[in-house]
């Protein structure tokens, strides 16, 4: 006797184990698949970060060279540096030094220093202002040093004057730096040329890296692990930081111990890297980990940094466990009634017990449903009834599951507040109408679009009143983004504001144009089909008409703002990156040039 009991025990028992089985084995894969995904998907995201955090970063260093440019180019910075002067001509100009680099300080919270540096014998500083935590403070007289042995100080002294040397990073240990001590600090020197282009002195900003990152890591899940290191694999910013500069100490701790896919960036071409590691010496779960390779310095040097982004893989797949803990309830749950059922059913079944059975089977095995007796209004047709609900529960239960593919499918290729493609679709489409471009020889043109900080209409900047002030100009680009959402941090505005330019930009394009969003304030057009270049200027004018017009939000009038940068193909690149580079540059520039819309 295999099994103990009666026939109501035996049916209900292989009620309850078939049950078991086919629910369990349904939501298992479900489970897997959906855990899968999920993990997948977190390696997109994480890839996608690190470029942009790779991204942010070198918009810092550009702004940082842009703001070293234009203090070392200003006449008072001769006039405090030229021996040719009178003392009543270098105490103005330094005064006017100091108070400028005040200002700039002011406005780059990342910015520790700010010096005007002599090529004289020694290299004494002349002007120096720096941060401290009540402010800036001014250093005079006895308080300021001779930097000339640095080699930030003798670099850029062999430098044409507007040339730029980056430093590398490194902890800032020279002294009265004013609680800037021990900070990974980077440093942007430019030399300052008499009109006759001799080289009197250099500029030096002090760039706390350590301050830029904790900057850049607010817009980041508090799981979110950050990574800074040299080209060679040296950690400078880790979550511990007895980790960071471990070559000062005489102990190394490399990224490509704890993570082997980080040697592809520091080692091979690959400018991105997604993989799995586990920090040494940590009991942690395995990190999902995403590298980034960000040049610095002139190219010729082949000086680079890796930025890195890593969550734990149980942090990825935790969404998952209340999945699979209701999965069991409903398994147990199924299980439970499948056996009160069969057991009920026996009291009564006798000749219809073979027939219902091999239907059983044939559910089991992903066959044809045989036919129930459900016109019964005994146990068996009880029995026949219950067996047809099961089936309609499981046939709803895979057509939301697969209700939920292609809803997840969608959700990864558009953005779900606009509705527009996001960044991977566009990419996609972009390659092919690179293909079909080829094909036809004819061009087309990609624009990246930012927006501006909305304005209320009475506050807007009319149309064609040039570009902006130097205040512009020094204004840090989070400020420009926080405008655009609440000071709560919840949206806000934006929550309106996006999907109506999204609608505008597909209003002012034709249907066989694309639009898309490519971040958080940043819209791509890939405008396709025209022979002559000349009309990508008549679409980038369309599109900015179209995006100034006044809109109301929370009742109130705004006139929404922008920049735009075009690269036509293939023109300004023969590659997707090659052209979204080009587009990027002239962004840049019509940034740089405040070319509002």
């Amino acid at each position: 006797m295999i099994f103990p009991g009666g026939l109501a025990a035996k049916l209900g028992a292989l009620v309850a184990v078939l049950a078991f089985a086919a629910t369990a084995a349904g939501v298992f894969h479900g489970y897997r698949t959906s855990r899968d995904l999920l993990v997948a998907r977190a390696e997109e995201d994480m890839t996608a970060a690190v470029r942009v955090l790779a991204r942010s970063v070198r918009l810092a260093l550009l702004m940082a060279e842009h703001d070293a440019r234009m203090l070392a180019s200003a006449p008072y910075a001769a006039r405090a540096l030229s021996g040719r002067t009178s003392a009543a001509q270098t105490a103005p100009a330094t005064g006017v030094m100091h108070e400028w680099f005040e200002a700039v300080l002011a406005t780059r919270p990342n910015y520790t220093q700010v010096r005007l540096i002599s090529v004289a014998t020694g290299g004494p500083e002349i002007v120096r202002v720096d941060r401290t935590a009540n402010g800036t403070v001014r250093v005079l007289g006895d308080d300021l040093q001779e930097k000339g042995h640095y080699p930030y100080v003798y670099e850029a002294q062999q430098r044409l004057a507007g040339q730029v040397y980056l430093s590398t990073i490194s902890l800032n240990r020279e002294e009265g730096v004013h609680g800037a001590e021990d900070r990974p600090t980077l440093r942007v020197a430019v030399p300052v040329a008499h009109d006759d282009g001799v080289v009197i002195g250099v500029l030096v900003i002090n760039i706390d890296m350590g301050g830029l990152f904790e900057l850049l890591r607010a817009d980041l899940p508090p799981t979110v692990r950050v990574y800074m290191t040299n080209r060679h694999g040296d950690y400078l910013i880790h979550p511990d930081t007895r980790r960071t500069f471990g070559f000062d100490t005489g102990r190394r701790y490399l990224v490509q111990s704890d993570f082997p896919v980080a040697a592809q960036v520091l080692e091979g071409p690959q400018d991105t890297v997604v993989g799995y590691g586990r920090e040494a010496g940590s009991g942690d779960d395995a990190l999902v980990a995403a590298f980034a390779r960000l040049s610095i310095g002139d190219p010729g040097e082949g000086r680079f940094m890796v930025l890195g982004l890593a969550r734990t893989h149980a942090h990825i797949v935790d969404a998952t466990r209340d999945i699979a803990i209701s999965a069991w309830q409903q398994i147990a749950l199924a299980t439970l009634l499948a056996g009160g059922v069969g057991w009920l059913i026996a009291r009564r079944i006798s000749r219809p017990l073979r027939s219902m059975t091999d239907a059983a089977h044939a559910f089991a095995h992903d066959q044809a449903m045989q036919a129930l007796p459900t016109h019964r209004h005994d146990e068996v047709g009880e029995l026949g009834r219950a067996l047809h609900a099961m089936q309609q529960q499981v046939q709803s239960r895979m057509t939301e599951l697969r209700d939920s593919r292609e809803t997840a499918e969608r959700l990864a290729t558009h953005d779900p507040l606009t509705g527009l493609p996001n960044q991977r679709l566009f990419r996609e489409l972009l390659e092919g109408a690179m293909a079909k471009a080829r094909r036809s020889h004819r061009i087309f043109a990609l624009m990246l679009i930012e927006l501006d900080p909305v304005q209320p209409v009475s506050d807007a900047i009319p149309l064609g009143t040039g570009a902006g002030t130097d205040r512009d100009i020094l204004a840090p680009p989070s400020d420009l983004l926080s405008s655009a959402t609440d000071g709560d941090g919840t949206g806000g505005p934006s929550e309106a504001l996006l999907p109506s330019i999204a609608g505008r930009l597909r209003g002012s394009v034709r249907e066989v144009d694309v639009a898309a969003r490519m971040g958080t304030h940043r819209f791509a057009l890939l405008c396709d089909g025209f022979d002559e270049p000349d009309y990508a200027e008549v679409i980038a004018s369309k599109v900015r008409q179209s995006i100034v017009r006044p809109m109301t939000i929370d009742q109130l009038a705004v006139r929404p703002a922008a920049h735009i940068g075009v690269a036509l193909f293939p023109r300004d690149g023969a590659t997707v990156e090659a052209l979204l580079d080009a587009a990027e540059r002239a962004l840049i520039l019509a940034q740089g040039g405040d070319a509002r819309a």
